[in-house]
């Protein structure tokens, strides 16, 4: 065994005890520095879900895919919404409203053939008043329903058969007969 000089160990003794009175008690401790508080998040505050905005009515989405698909399948073609607009305006129509309000009125067809008109839009009274006048003047009967008008053509008058169902300030809606009417009110989830 090999032995460590005395003044050696006397060196490494002092180093020990200056280490642990270092610790004692009376020393003070060494400063601590203060860890960063998290600071508070903000609660997280639910974004609204925006309301999707309303789908402009076309001569495709106010009837189902079948009626379109129908159409197509014998020939049947829309004339372009702007073009039967200009149309109607040209002949003083007042059915041409359907279009001032953002709504759309559809003529169908093959060739020179007209085959349906159908629509939809929302009407104040105003607004419906020259179509109801233009209506009972070419011999529209007038039927009060539960809470709307119906207009149809007599089956006896002459040119394409027309229903078209007026509730104030909510919806008008226009076909052949009661059921195309019916299609678009259900297409459209109106009541």
């Amino acid at each position: 065994m090999r032995r460590i000089p005395l003044a050696a160990s006397a060196a490494v003794l002092t180093a020990l005890l200056l280490v642990l009175t270092a610790c004692g008690p009376g020393t003070p401790e060494p400063t601590k520095t203060p860890k960063p508080s998290a600071s508070p998040t903000a609660s997280a505050t639910p974004t609204p879900t925006p309301e999707p905005a309303p789908v402009a009515a076309t001569c495709e989405n106010i009837v189902s895919p079948a009626t379109i698909a129908g159409f197509a399948a014998v020939g049947i073609q829309i004339t372009p919404p702007a073009d039967f607009h200009a149309k109607l305006a040209s002949e003083g129509n007042a059915m041409a409203v359907f279009f001032d309000v953002g709504g759309v009125l559809c003529q169908t067809g093959q060739g020179f053939g007209a085959y349906e008109i159908y629509g939809y839009g929302i009407l104040s009274a105003a607004q419906f008043a020259p179509v109801r006048n233009q209506f009972v003047s070419e011999g529209y009967m007038e039927v009060e329903g539960d809470s709307g008008v119906g207009y149809e053509v007599p089956s006896d008058m002459e040119g394409l058969p027309r229903y078209c169902y007026f509730r104030v300030d909510e919806f008008t809606v226009c076909g052949n007969d009661d059921v195309r009417v019916s299609e678009i009110m259900s297409t459209l989830g109106l009541s």
